[in-house]
């Protein structure tokens, strides 16, 4: 089967061949062509008035239409007869004319007779084309009138032609081989194509599709073919099913279904699908496939694995963000130094507590020896062995002296009750009126504590005891 539109196209009956080429038609005499693209035909009076004839010789004095044809548009043989629709265009590429034309291949000069004109011009392009159909008594193309699609058709017994309206004018149409309907592929302005399907009976026409592709072609009976990118459709323009097979696919309608096969020059693999739900049916696989074929996804699999290594590097920074983390816990330590402020405040607070006890007991007056315990300042050790050095020195001494001074006192015991009577006043008053005169001596031993060991101390403590003592005898022997 030739594929159209062509540039040339032989075709032979009872042994006649007739030509059809850039020459125009050829018609073999003798086994010799010769060639005539019918120019009488364009200036008729079987198809046009005299004006119109008058016309079309200015413009084709004009150069801008031809006497000639430009193409073939169709053929089909009815009987033995065959016959040819013929198309001329203008310098546009525009068609003007389509005349049907007649060549009987029984007689013995086969010639050329003018049959009729079709109304509106057919969808056919190129040198050689097909688009001449044998159906309802006559012949039938699919053609565009105006600004409406249709089919128009040439009665053989009668000689009329009529036009069936089928909707807007389809930029492209196609008659579907083996059922009574016809496709029309509509462009609009936004980039998709209108796929409609009409009745050739009735003459009734839908939408049945909206596609942004390329469309490749109908297969029988009612399938589009299409492509968008790199993936392949096949629309069921009844059902609107679809089916997306392989880049590289052949399809064929059978009795049992649509069958599906790829690569389409060896195939390797077919698979055959229910006709109106493309539902899979059966599968098939050649068992003597070549292995030359499985080492082109062979070095796609290493391809896999080197993508995990890719990946691999970008866990590592998220650990990285963790070592990040640890310089977190560090900015905690400065909130640890604060700890030792608190102690400081503590001590301060002891030692405020300290000197709050220190004044307490002043005001009492009695427990003098306790105020200048050095409780306020306990780390220097030396303090507390203090006392254990005056034990056994001081206190031995200081004893030892009111013993020899005693017998002064015991000569004059008349002289010295005024005295006594004083120092009993005195020993009232003192818990009164003494207090504040060993205020001022308490402080020295501070300064002294600070400045010097404890050997100072001592010495102080010492005579203190020693005066009390002296007064606590004097007074007792007065008593007795």
């Amino acid at each position: 089967m030739p594929i159209f539109p062509a540039d040339r196209l032989t075709l032979s009956y009872s042994g006649k061949e007739i030509s059809f080429d850039s020459r125009g038609i050829g018609v073999a005499n003798n086994g010799k062509f010769a060639y005539s693209k019918l120019p009488d035909i364009a200036t008729t009076t079987k198809l046009f008035s005299s004006k119109e004839i008058s016309e079309t010789k200015k413009l084709i004095d004009a150069g801008k239409r031809q006497a000639g044809f430009s193409g073939l548009s169709g053929y089909e043989y009815v009987n033995d007869t065959l016959y040819l629709l013929l198309r001329w265009e203008d310098s546009d590429e525009k068609p003007w004319l389509e005349a049907l034309v007649a060549y009987d291949m029984t007689a013995p000069t086969v010639q050329a007779k003018l049959v009729g004109k079709f109304d509106g011009y057919s969808y056919a392009k190129g040198i050689v084309d097909d688009k001449l159909e044998n159906m309802e008594g006559g012949l039938a193309a699919l053609a565009r009138k105006g600004n409406d699609w249709g089919l128009s058709i040439y009665n053989l017994s009668t000689k009329k032609n009529t036009f069936r309206n089928f909707g807007p004018a389809a930029t492209a149409v196609r008659m579907t081989p083996g059922a009574p309907v016809a496709v029309g592929l509509r462009a609009t302005t936004y980039g998709s194509t209108v796929v409609s399907v009409a009745e050739i009976a009735s003459g009734k026409s839908r939408s049945v599709a909206e596609i942004r592709g390329a469309i490749k072609g109908i297969v029988e009976p009612n399938y589009l073919q299409w492509k968008k990118g790199d993936q392949s459709y096949i629309t069921n323009l009844n059902t609107g099913a679809e089916l997306k097979p392989a880049k590289d696919y052949a399809s064929v309608n059978t009795k049992m279904g649509l069958l599906v096969f790829w690569p389409s020059d060896a195939p390797r693999r077919a698979t055959l699908y229910e006709p109106t739900s493309f539902r899979p049916i059966s599968t098939w696989v050649n068992p003597n496939t070549p292995p030359a074929t499985n080492p082109k996804p062979a070095p796609k699999k290493p391809v896999t694995p080197i993508k995990k290594p890719v990946t691999a590097p970008v866990k590592k920074p998220v650990v990285k963000t963790t070592t990040t983390k640890k310089p977190a816990t560090t900015t905690k330590k400065p909130a640890t130094t604060k700890k030792p402020t608190t102690s400081k405040s503590a001590a301060d607070k002891k030692r405020a507590l300290t000197k709050a006890a220190i004044e307490k007991a002043k005001k009492k007056g009695t427990a003098s020896v306790r105020k200048p315990a050095p409780k306020p300042a306990p780390k220097p050790a030396p303090v507390k062995k203090a006392p254990a050095v005056k034990k056994p020195v001081a206190k031995k001494t200081t004893t030892k002296k009111p013993v020899v001074k005693m017998p002064v006192t015991k000569k004059a015991p008349l002289k010295k009750p005024a005295t006594i009577t004083s120092i009993g006043k005195t020993k009232k008053k003192t818990p009164v009126k003494p207090a504040p005169k060993p205020q001022p001596k308490p402080q020295p031993k501070k300064t002294t504590a600070k400045k010097a060991p404890a050997k100072k101390a001592p010495v102080k403590k010492t005579t203190k005891p020693s005066t009390a003592h002296k007064v606590k005898v004097s007074v007792e022997k007065i008593k007795k």
